[in-house]
């Protein structure tokens, strides 16, 4: 390709060749600017009368404030969500664009949550699951199906309204048995030996009472263990599913199907069965779930759990099933206060993100109609940050309408605390572990030529990003760019990483902002099949861009 002239310097600064595009067919990106940090807040609203949509209202019935201050609405649009598409590219090049003709696209993704859920209620699912795609109609949105799993998220079926080929993607999926660390059996144990010490059991062995104070702290100790470890793997999926939905405008609904989200599982339990808080293992996923909401926020990703427990009776989750003890009271009210932690997560998620949670019903594919046709006709609310009012966590958002209607929302926003290059290492790893292509810093690229290099081959590419596509403030870019080549297996072949970070002349301000930029450099691989993950991401914005691309070495 011919690099413009007037970009020569930095080309020459930067350790790969970079410039900007002077000629390109590929699609713009919207021609505003984009900006660092939490300015522009947008706020997705259900409103409804009589559970359908209340349509024709204007942006004057609607008052939003922002931690109780009185904001102004910068932004008003009804919605009426159509088909999805995703981006089509020709055959030499490859891309994490995504087209819906120039409307909004309806978008549902199911997440069947393995790990946290019974194989009982998993099954119990997928036949309601079933009965959903039965009842499929030509005018239903497109879903997405994936599967969290001890190993991750695992994609099932991209967006389709095939009952048929979701089936098959159903059919990938394996009953797998749930974690062994439900608190219950702690519970259990705790009070049985409890109850032998008070029959007076422990005093035949002098040694027995602290021996099984110490296997019962061990025990609990694992227990909380593999609580923070489900908990963080949770959180990294949620993260994971949001950078796939950022980039594509209007509302999304995701709906977990599962046993119950373990983010809140911060207590531990002692020798005689009471339970305390244990703040000392939470603090980095306390940290990780602020950084979850942030992402779904940002995406205005609204989360519709689905209770797969359906009807629960705590009485059953406390029995011995040796018949040798009788449950306590202290275990009964236990497991009443786990059940009721769990029922208060599920819809503390669904309330802080604008969905509606699904507890105790056994209608479940009917849940999942509802939470679909949701997302069908909304308002889209947007608005400035206070200027007075930037502090780092939670800020709520309140929305009344001037007539007599249901809302439904996300009930506020986060703004971050600066920890840029925790979340920048954060981004970049997860986006190169994921099974999905990262949207919200969309761009395009292809591969030019293959050239000898001894036994290995150079592969040349090249990558576009498109006008506005990232952050321009104070004239500078700063953005990271990986590209790894891994065989089948998942074993690295070979890796590019690099930081590009540069002050530009205003010249070159309003060649990016014209025309974007072009990105091209080498990989040095053997002959053989592979898979390549490129991954971009502005810093400013942390909009983070991936996709995989299979690559034929002859």
């Amino acid at each position: 390709m011919r690099y413009a002239n007037k970009f020569v310097t930095i080309s020459v600064i930067l350790c790969a060749p970079f410039s900007a595009a002077q000629n390109s067919s590929q699609p713009a990106a919207s021609s505003a600017p984009i900006k660092a940090g939490v300015e522009f807040v947008q706020v997705p609203v259900v409103v409804q009368r009589g559970g359908k949509h209340l349509p024709g209202l204007s942006k004057n019935d609607f008052s939003l404030q922002q931690d109780g201050k009185q904001q102004p609405l910068a932004s008003f649009e009804e919605i009426h969500a159509t088909t999805s598409t995703t981006a089509k590219q020709d055959a030499a090049s490859f891309g994490n664009g995504f087209a819906s003709g120039g409307a909004t696209p309806q978008i549902v993704m199911l997440a069947i949550d393995t790990v946290n859920t019974s194989p009982f209620d998993q099954a119990y699912f997928r036949d309601e699951l079933k009965k959903y795609f039965a009842q499929m109609k030509p005018t239903d949105s497109p879903l997405g199906l994936v599967e969290l799993t001890r190993g991750g998220l695992h994609v099932l079926h991209d967006f389709t309204r095939d009952a048929g080929a979701l089936m098959s993607g159903l059919d990938k999926a394996h009953t797998v048995p749930a974690k062994n660390n439900d608190t219950s059996s702690v519970l259990s144990k705790a009070a049985n030996e409890q109850q032998q010490r008070d029959e007076g059991l422990a005093d035949q062995n002098p040694d027995m009472e602290q021996r099984l104070d110490a296997l019962l702290a061990q025990e609990d100790q694992v227990s909380r263990f593999q609580d923070s470890t489900t908990r963080i793997d949770s959180l990294l999926a949620l993260q994971q599913l949001a950078q796939m939905l950022k980039g594509i405008p209007g509302r999304k609904t995701l709906l977990w199907a599962g046993s119950g989200f373990p983010f809140a599982s911060l207590s531990s339990t002692n020798a005689a069965g009471q339970r305390s808080l244990a703040p000392d293992r939470a603090g980095s996923a306390l940290d990780l779930h602020a950084y979850t909401w942030k992402l779904l926020n940002d995406a205005n990703v609204a989360v519709y759990p689905i209770d797969t427990r359906r009807t629960t009776n705590t009485a059953y989750d406390v029995m011995d099933v040796t018949n040798k003890y009788s449950p306590t009271y202290r275990q009964k009210e236990m497991a009443r206060d786990a059940d009721s932690d769990t029922q208060a997560t599920l819809l503390s998620v669904a309330e802080k993100t604008g969905g509606k949670a699904c507890i105790g019903r056994t209608d479940l594919h009917n849940c999942i109609r509802e939470a679909a046709d949701d997302n069908r006709d909304y308002y889209l609310l947007g608005f400035y940050v206070d200027k007075s009012n930037h502090a780092p966590g939670w800020h709520k958002v309140t929305i009344k309408l001037d007539q007599k209607a249901s809302l439904r929302y996300r009930e506020g926003f986060i703004i971050q605390a600066s920890k840029p290059d925790q979340v920048r290492n954060t981004d970049l790893q997860l986006a190169l572990n994921s099974a999905f292509a990262y949207t919200s810093l969309p761009f395009t690229g292809r591969f030019l030529s293959f050239t000898p290099e001894g036994d290995n081959k150079n592969v040349n590419f090249q990558l576009r990003i498109p006008p506005n596509a990232v952050s321009l403030e104070d004239a500078k870019i700063d953005f990271d760019i990986l590209a790894v080549v891994r065989a089948p297996g998942g074993k690295e072949t070979a890796r590019i990483s690099q930081h590009i970070s540069q002050t530009l002349p205003p010249q070159g301000v309003a060649t990016i902002q014209a025309q974007g930029i072009n990105y091209t450099n080498k990989m040095t691989v053997p002959p053989g099949e592979y898979g390549v993950w490129f991954v971009l991401r502005d810093n400013p914005t942390g909009r983070t861009g991936s996709v995989t691309v299979p690559l034929k070495v002859q």
